[in-house]
């Protein structure tokens, strides 16, 4: 993606105003395909996936959070959590949790065990509390044992969100 792309996908960002410097309908009218299901972000997705480019990831994720994101794109987005070359761990892992699918279970609990360089400063560690959200919103033993796991950890504010949704997802069942 060229720099005017990245900074066409950055118009897309709602300002305090709740307006975007760009429409949605402006937008697709440059890039039609981001109406078809999700297209426009997988294509997106493996380019900046491809290049390693944090900026174009970014701005990709923004026109995914506007169009949709598809299950299809997990095989993308998995990896991207275990990558350092990019500051959007914590919407990856959003992004996942929308799915509801067990085939997350393993990139959530990557997600509670490592902290990201530019995260090390985060002591409440919402990388890793967003991750154990998504385990609790997985239905499973396999969901369950990771939190059990988690509710183990030495790591206080990992090992608390774990028992928290331990008791959260036996309050539904």
């Amino acid at each position: 993606m060229t720099a005017d792309q990245i900074a066409l996908c950055l118009k897309l960002v709602r300002g305090a105003g709740g307006l975007a410097e760009i429409s949605n309908n402006e937008f697709v009218k440059l890039f039609p395909s981001a109406l078809e299901s999700g297209k426009l972000s997988t294509q997106l997705l493996q380019n900046a996936s491809r290049s390693r480019n944090s900026r174009e990831l970014g701005g990709t994720l923004l026109v995914g959070f506007v169009f949709g994101f598809t299950i299809e794109q997990m095989d993308i987005l998995i990896p991207l959590l275990k990558e350092d070359w990019h500051q959007s761990h914590e919407d990856v892992v959003m992004i996942l949790d929308t799915f509801r699918t067990p085939k997350a279970i393993e990139a959530f609990f990557f997600a509670t065990q490592w902290v990201p360089g530019y995260l090390d400063f985060d002591a409440a560690r919402a990388l890793a509390v967003k991750a154990i959200w998504g385990l609790g919103n997985l239905p499973g033993i396999e969901s369950e044992e990771k939190l059990e796991l988690l509710a183990r950890s030495d790591v206080e504010v990992i090992r608390k969100n774990a028992l928290n949704q331990l008791e959260r997802r036996r309050k539904i069942a």
